[in-house]
């Protein structure tokens, strides 16, 4: 089995975030033998059996991947989505399904619509709850969602206990989704030290010069620093007093994953995503709390935090690589399925495999018998319908009744 990484965007990888993520997959996917490249676009001959996807694809680059033979899994991250109010998520339901009906769903996929999951071959979610939405909104079928949790990076996971500190740390590019400015905010209202690490979402950016002011006027109470290395950074998770994180949408965020690695406690926005992934072992804050609420939910995180139970530690990459098992089995049982599909309606006089689906060439080749040479043994299925010496094109040719071949 050989999995072929795309992405479509990666100038907006930050630190840690998706590219950390990305990374921890390869690695699992190595440790139970999957062989992993990055999908190079201009190399008509590169061979793979999946097509992982991370980010929504075109509805064309779906297609086009699966005529050419290859099974296609989507990572979609809608933490935008899962934040959305449950009155909103209803409305998006009834559309969709709406949509369905109707039979306009498609004409949606040039605008982003999420029906396009429903066409490839599996979609990971990284919470249940986001499973949930793919499902009930988006229309994927349940027995392609899977849910993979992100592992964290051994080094946090190996960390040893360090005696805790005054600060209260948050990490995360400083940026508007992830609220820095509105925590530093209340942290001065609070008298709660606040430590924050991260770098700024970009050069200009009027969000994140208001807080490096913010920074720069308040020295004593807010220590900000941009990058850290990981040996710091776990450190730093380990002499924190607790880890805060309230951003205005998140899928699963890594940075959260990592303070629970060294045990820091959490303090985390009230969302669906955090809730079902922490439950009742970790603080929470309302969404679009104000400043003066937020301030009070910090000061009794701050006074609790010695006393409050430690969160859960992350998966390993070898329960990643445990989850990833079934995809690629799930994957492999699709692509027989298909192949068993295509036969069928070849034998019917329905429209053949195309010449340059490479995926069904190469297994119509293992399961009909045809060697490396391309052609037939005397032995095998395919020349027990074509003939000895038949050779691959033949098979993927065949139509209307075994052993006839479409002409050139």
């Amino acid at each position: 089995m050989k999995v072929l990484f795309n992405h479509n965007h990666p100038f907006r990888f930050v630190d840690g975030g998706a590219q950390a993520m990305i990374e921890q997959m390869r690695l699992a996917l190595l440790q139970v033998g999957v062989e992993v490249d990055w999908l190079r676009w201009w190399d008509r001959n590169q061979a793979g059996d999946i097509v992982h996807q991370f980010g929504r694809p075109a509805a064309s680059f779906v297609a086009e991947a699966q005529q050419s033979g290859f099974r296609v899994v989507v990572t979609d991250l809608i933490g935008a989505t899962g934040a959305r109010p449950r009155w909103q998520l209803a409305g998006m339901k009834a559309f969709a399904s709406l949509a369905r009906r109707a039979g306009v769903e498609r004409r949606l996929d040039r605008v982003g619509w999420g029906g396009i999951l429903e066409r490839t071959d599996a979609v990971l979610a990284s919470t249940e709850w986001e499973a949930k939405l793919m499902r009930e909104i988006f229309g994927v079928a349940p027995g392609k969602v899977h849910v993979v949790g992100e592992a964290v990076q051994d080094i946090y996971l190996n960390a040893q206990p360090r005696q805790r500190g005054p600060w209260l740390v948050s990490t995360g590019t400083i940026r508007a989704i992830k609220r820095p400015v509105e925590l530093a905010e209340a942290a001065l209202l609070a008298k709660t030290p606040l430590w924050v690490i991260g770098r700024p979402h970009g050069q200009g950016d009027a969000y994140s010069e208001r807080f490096m002011k913010l920074a720069r006027e308040h020295p004593d109470e807010i220590r900000y620093e941009g990058f850290l290395s990981q040996e710091r950074l776990v450190q730093a998770y380990c002499e924190a007093r607790g880890f805060v994180l309230l951003s205005q949408y998140e899928t699963m965020s890594i940075a959260a994953l990592e303070a629970a690695a060294c045990e820091c406690p959490l303090l985390l926005n009230d969302m669906p995503w955090s809730r079902t992934t922490w439950g009742d072992q970790a603080s929470y804050c309302p969404p679009g709390a104000s400043t003066s609420a937020t301030a009070q939910i910090l000061r009794n995180f701050y006074d609790s935090a010695p006393n409050l139970p430690r969160p859960p530690r992350p998966i390993y990459r070898a329960d990643m690589a445990r989850q990833w098992k079934a995809i690629t089995s799930h994957c492999s049982q699709a692509n027989r399925s298909l192949l068993l599909i295509q036969r069928v309606g070849a034998a019917l006089g329905q429209e053949p495999v195309a010449p340059h689906d490479r995926g069904a060439r190469r297994d119509i080749a293992r399961d009909d018998g045809v060697g490396a040479d391309g052609r037939a043994p005397a032995n095998s299925h395919a020349a027990q319908n074509l003939g000895a010496g038949a050779d691959i094109d033949a098979v993927l040719h065949l139509r209307r009744g075994v052993g006839q071949v479409a002409p050139a």
